[in-house]
């Protein structure tokens, strides 16, 4: 497992527990990720920014796990079967504020507009489909991230990451 040097000397059951106290207030749920790069990306950003855990909704799956380079042993992740969406809504018990990242024209606000609350999940979907008409109902707000260039949208992977870091950097106690 890749570490920074603070935690070279900790046990994996040590550093998860460690991760865990000194994780956010929020988590991620992806929808149907089906490259192997985008969900390890996922899993690694999550730890990157210290997000408390990850849910996968879909069929459960094997991936290739080279791209988490060893964060999975450090996170949950948790699989929800597709078809379970009443195990989703009861992930508001812990996650009171649910939050689609989603570029809709017209319904969706600039990630650089939002502001972050405790307890939130963000729903990111599988790139071609995106969120399910389903899943965005579910979600209290739904936002993007405002893009200069020509094509639609970035990478789940990347978004995971811009996301996430945002949250981190602007989530007020």
């Amino acid at each position: 497992m890749n570490r920074v040097d603070k935690y070279s000397d900790y046990s994996v059951e040590d550093l998860k527990n460690k991760l865990r106290e000194e994780s956010l207030p929020y988590a991620i749920l992806m929808m149907q990720i089906q490259g192997d790069f985008n969900f390890g990306t996922v899993v690694r950003n999550c730890n990157a920014f210290k997000a408390r855990e990850a849910y996968y909704f879909g069929p459960k799956k094997k991936w290739d796990r080279r791209a988490a380079i060893g964060s999975y042993h450090t996170l949950n992740v948790n699989w929800i079967k597709e078809g379970e969406i009443e195990r989703v809504k009861e992930l508001r018990s812990l996650y009171p504020n649910f939050v689609a990242l989603d570029i809709i024209p017209g319904r969706s606000i600039s990630m650089e507009e939002y502001k972050w609350k405790k307890g939130t999940l963000i729903f990111l979907g599988e790139e071609q489909r995106g969120l399910s008409e389903e899943f965005l109902n579910l979600c209290d707000d739904i936002i993007h991230i405002p893009q200069g260039g020509s094509v639609r949208s970035i990478n789940v992977g990347t978004a995971s990451g811009i996301a996430m870091h945002n949250f981190m950097s602007n989530y007020k106690v």
